[in-house]
């Protein structure tokens, strides 16, 4: 090419590159490979370029694992396309649990840690404050984590209704202390701005995966006590503790529907039976990666196989359309159905 195409763009990713605002990925890839982007339609023309580049962020290194230059697509192009290929990050095993985005108090967990990110790495006045009202807050809300359990076992208990209320307004007056979160992004940031927004979805996703694991601990730990509570009080005297029993069954089987519905949250008809109440059995079947029996192992009213795919297709057609195709009409009335007892008042 004879000419640099728009100069001042080629003078603005000089300027990204030498500062380290940008850089050219292949290259950190493969410092020594010779590769090509632009290749002339004419056969004899020598000249040949690798103007066709991925700048991205240094912080954004990790993510991009190749960059990879095609062949010609058609003769009607003089340049190669270029593939930027996203590699996963190493997993840990753990990841964010769909099911689970509904429990009490999640939403305020991320809040409180998305404040604090921000905290730490904007520039905001009266920030050592700020983070020493986020220990307090933490320090609190723990005490009226377990004011709270408490009160579950003694509902009346009038001392712990009025120390958690007396907590509940500690908290709330700390909480007025910060500005509104658009305030406090308006000041200046102390790291790069990708790398902020990566530090803080990592906090995000660390924050979610710890409340969840501690509330499905609970819950298990909360099971195995419904169910010796319920097998003491059965062994004791049943009738006498029937109804504490019938409420105990209760909380134990709305734990076992919420795991029920965990199980079957890959699956691909999780969206339709979400409103259903399912069997662990069921839900493990619908999580089943094998493939049902094929349809070739229909026969025919006389056992007999199928000739071909069209003559199994018209028999399961025919089928069904003669057991709905025929609107039903009932031949009986109330009347006839409950005789005598149609006006009984039970």
């Amino acid at each position: 090419m004879k000419g640099i195409p728009n100069i001042i763009h080629s003078r603005e990713l000089t300027e990204w590159i030498s500062s380290g605002f940008a850089l050219d990925r292949f290259r950190t890839l493969f410092p020594n490979s010779r590769e090509y982007s632009y290749i002339p339609f004419s056969k004899t023309a020598s000249n040949r370029s690798r103007i066709d580049n991925f700048f991205i962020s240094p912080n954004l290194c990790s993510i991009v694992s190749n960059i990879k230059y095609l062949p010609l697509s058609s003769s009607l192009f003089d340049h190669r396309p270029v593939l930027c290929i996203f590699g996963k990050k190493p997993s840990t095993g753990k990841s964010i649990d769909r099911s689970l985005l509904h429990i009490p108090d999640l939403f305020e967990a991320v809040k409180f840690e998305v404040i604090s990110t921000v905290i730490e790495h904007f520039n905001i006045p009266n920030k050592h404050q700020l983070k020493f009202n986020l220990i307090e807050i933490n320090i609190i809300n723990k005490q009226l984590y377990g004011v709270s359990s408490a009160i579950k076992n003694f509902s009346n208990n009038l001392f712990l209704i009025q120390l958690k209320e007396t907590l509940d307004l500690e908290i709330l007056n700390l909480c007025n202390t910060f500005p509104p979160l658009d305030n406090l992004l308006d000041n200046v940031c102390n790291i790069e701005a990708d790398l902020f927004l990566e530090v803080l979805l990592n906090n995000i996703k660390n924050i979610t995966i710890s409340f969840q694991s501690n509330y499905l601990q609970l819950q298990n730990l909360r099971k195995t006590t419904l169910i010796k509570d319920i097998s003491r009080l059965r062994a004791s005297n049943l009738l006498n503790h029937l109804p504490q029993i019938n409420i105990l069954e209760s909380e134990l089987s709305r734990i076992s529907d919420d795991e029920n519905l965990r199980l079957l949250q890959n699956s691909n008809y999780f969206s339709l039976l979400n409103h259903e109440k399912p069997t662990r059995l069921f839900s493990e079947l619908l999580k089943n990666k094998h493939k049902g029996d094929s349809l070739n192992i229909l026969t025919d009213n006389n056992n007999t196989p199928f000739s071909g795919i069209k003559e199994r297709d018209d028999f399961i057609v025919n089928h069904f359309k003669n057991i709905f195709g025929t609107p039903f009409v009932s031949h009986s009335n109330l009347n006839e159905f409950f005789g005598e007892n149609v006006n009984h008042p039970s």
